[in-house]
């Protein structure tokens, strides 16, 4: 069976993150698995992702140019042409549209449509909505089940995947992470929380990940507590804006992108992920799955994680935010039996076979 992914580019993000590891468990199981990229855009942590891929043998073409534009579907169209796929799997609105226009070149193609959809709350483009309507026999993928029964509504007979992580890092609190807290230059009295996320969307006071909240929470909590630091790992339009809500507080450091997320989870001490909303995130299975507290907003999609230790706070609500760093400084850290636990259910191994399942249905 041949499986072609296509995905917009491989950048800092949650599902490009899951994709580079899913593919090289699809090969593995015997899925013939490759993925097509619209844009060559790349920065460091889409260079670790296809280092990933190019070591599992799985082919990553990508499109002629950065943007995504008319010559990327030409392009999708020819890759597509010459692979003869048996699946077609969509991973975003890029995707979705590009394939749509590529379309009418596939006719002598036989194949079926999957997209996943990585997100609970769709702010979808019109070319994308003509490509749901076209594509209505597309079976539609969630990566969780609380995004899953939230959109029952528009896509009726989608199915849930939740997302799965390749867990090949040790857990936190042994010698890599003495060695990665060196490394930092962190000491041993210092406590330090981690935030991942793009800091993209229609402004700060909308966008997903709530950064905006998250730095006016943590101005109220580090006033009394001087040995906690805050590292805010990403990137994106809104990174301006939030740098002005800190007010060049030492003790918020924004990191930018990272190819290391994993050995900034291995050296922290709490994770921290206050998002408005959130489809099955890839970097809170991360950090939990590498055995850190966490806080978390008190969304169904966080919920559904079952994270054993967690400090919740109401979504948007800065008070409710300095409330749960504070008892965060009273979580213990997960057991080795669960941490253990939850990486065995959220494996990518078993989210890669439930796919198979899924593809041989088709």
């Amino acid at each position: 069976m041949r499986v072609v992914h296509v995905l917009g580019a491989l950048v800092a993000g949650g599902a490009e993150r899951f994709v580079s590891q899913l593919l090289p468990s699809l090969r593995a199981q015997g899925i013939d698995a490759s993925v097509a990229l619209l844009s060559r855009r790349r920065d460091s942590a889409g260079e670790a992702m296809s280092q990933r891929l190019t070591a599992a043998g799985i082919l990553h073409p990508a499109g002629p140019s950065d943007r995504v534009g008319w010559r990327s579907v030409a392009w999708l169209g020819g890759e597509l042409r010459d692979a003869h796929p048996d699946i077609v799997h969509l991973h975003n609105w890029n995707a979705e549209m590009a394939y749509l226009l590529a379309k009418p070149a596939l006719a002598r193609v036989a194949h079926r449509v999957v997209r996943t959809v990585h997100n609970t709350e769709l702010d979808v483009p019109w070319l994308a909505k003509l490509g749901l309507a076209v594509h209505r026999k597309a079976t539609t993928v969630f990566c969780g089940e609380s995004a899953c029964e939230s959109n029952r509504a528009r896509f009726p007979r989608a199915i849930a995947i939740p997302n799965g992580v390749a867990f090949d890092w040790a857990l936190r609190g042994g010698s890599e992470s003495a060695a990665a807290r060196e490394r930092f230059g962190w000491g041993p009295d210092e406590r330090h929380f981690v935030c991942i996320g793009r800091m993209a969307g229609p402004s700060v006071d909308r966008a997903q990940k709530a950064h905006d909240v998250l730095i006016r929470a943590w101005r109220t909590y580090a006033a009394e507590a001087p040995a906690a630091h805050l590292h805010l790992l990403g990137d994106g339009p809104l990174r301006a804006e939030l740098q002005a809500i800190a007010l060049a507080d030492p003790s918020i450091e924004f990191v930018g992108v990272r190819d290391d997320v994993r050995t900034w989870l291995q050296a922290a001490d709490v994770f921290a992920m206050p998002s408005r909303w959130e489809g099955l995130p890839i970097a809170a299975l991360e950090a939990v799955g590498t055995g850190l507290p966490c806080v978390f907003s008190e969304i169904a999609s966080l919920r559904e994680l079952e994270a054993p230790r967690v400090a919740w706070c109401q979504a948007g609500d800065v008070d409710s935010l300095v409330a749960a760093l504070r008892a965060t400084e009273s979580l213990a850290p997960p057991t080795r039996d669960e941490s253990e636990a939850f990486r065995t259910r959220y494996a990518i191994d078993t989210c890669a076979s439930r796919h198979i399942e899924l593809y041989r249905g088709l």
